[in-house]
């Protein structure tokens, strides 16, 4: 789960892109390829938490 604390992220995910702002959050699976972006006008920050199953 990806959580954006300040600005705005977007996220493109198997060639697809979701925008994530301050406040809300994304989940995917962590093996689709991804890319982060900051497509914002101001700095950029997130929480990422990663889980893997055993």
């Amino acid at each position: 789960m990806h959580h954006c604390i300040l600005g705005r992220l977007t996220i493109n995910i198997n060639g697809q892109d979701f925008v994530v702002t301050k406040g809300n959050s994304i989940r995917f699976k962590a093996d689709s390829p991804h890319v982060y972006k900051n497509t914002g006008d101001t700095i950029c920050s997130l929480s990422a938490v990663i889980y893997y199953p055993m």
